[in-house]
């Protein structure tokens, strides 16, 4: 964050290595452009920037500090920044955004929901750790690499030991806790008391996964909330009801390492309004109708420059 301070002074306020990058441009950045020859020729020209990593109203905001002679506007919907100035003045902006608009680090969080069979977590390594069916508990561990995790899935599935239902892809930016959900959302229309009137509320049925994963070191150091929501077994059709049970996980997992998540509380018999579900139907079918096995998540974090 940028703020004026009077006179010539500006403060920075930021994390300790955004502070240390900005003192060590300052002398770089903080010049005065060549002053434009006069010849009738030159003019002051308008050139579109386009804005790919940074927030646009941060980045008008430190042009505006630093190049104050420019004339600057913005297109939020295309996320561009225009300047306005001599041709010098313009390839002053062109090399402050190659320094500053730059993609920083990131991470990715492969996520897949399978069901996989008593024979099957055996031949998927020595790797998993668990609890007894039945308890509300999370069990996590060390995994191989990526590569050989997938090998072995992939070997798992021709044997129908494995089925892979639902996968998804949850990208990581410093700072920037993501949301993810499996499943579907549903309209419901429930008779108020209160107001007496009917209304409308939505109600998230399937897997919802927040995380948050701190990627300024290595390890990776993953914290996981996992909700599971699913309708109540008794399920009243004017007014229902949505149980939400959850988990969590604190750990330190390397890049390419693969954690078990296990603790699918399951839901009984499948109900008709699940049996509709376009997201989540059939991951309830395959759960109540696929046989033996169970339903675990893998969870691979990917580090990414």
């Amino acid at each position: 964050e940028f703020a004026d301070h009077g006179g010539q002074w500006v403060w920075v306020t930021g994390g300790t290595r955004d502070v240390i990058s900005v003192l060590a441009e300052v002398e770089r950045l903080d010049r005065a452009p060549p002053t434009p020859p006069r010849n009738h020729l030159v003019v002051r020209q308008e050139e579109a920037f386009k804005i790919n990593y940074e927030d646009l109203n941060e980045l008008l905001q430190i042009m505006h500090t630093l190049l104050p002679n420019l004339r600057f506007r913005v297109d939020s919907f295309h996320n561009l920044l225009y300047a306005r100035g001599y041709p010098d003045e313009l390839r002053q902006v062109h090399e402050m955004l190659d320094q500053v608009d730059r993609g920083g680090e990131c991470a990715i969080l492969d996520v897949k929901l399978v069901r996989i069979t008593a024979h099957g977590r055996e031949q998927l390594g020595p790797f998993w750790f668990g609890h007894p069916p039945g308890w509300w508990e999370l069990g996590y561990a060390w995994g191989p690499n990526r590569e050989e995790t997938e090998r072995r899935l992939k070997a798992l599935a021709v044997s129908h030991d494995v089925q892979i239902l639902k996968t998804a892809r949850i990208g990581f930016m410093p700072g920037h806790p993501a949301l993810c959900h499996i499943g579907d959302r549903l309209p419901l229309v429930v008779f108020e008391p209160g107001a007496g009137d009917f209304e409308v509320r939505y109600v998230d049925i399937g897997l919802v996964i927040q995380g948050d994963l701190d990627i300024s070191s290595q390890p990776l150091n993953l914290t996981l909330n996992v909700q599971w929501h699913n309708f109540a077994g008794n399920l009243n059709h004017q007014s229902p009801r949505v149980v939400i049970r959850e988990q969590s996980l604190h750990s330190l997992v390397h890049s390419g390492e693969t954690l078990v998540v296990e603790g699918w509380p399951g839901n009984g018999d499948l109900l008709p309004l699940e049996n509709e579900l376009p997201v989540w139907g059939p991951v309830r079918r395959a759960e109540v109708e696929g046989g033996e096995g169970e339903l675990v998540l893998l969870v691979t974090a990917n580090y990414l420059r």
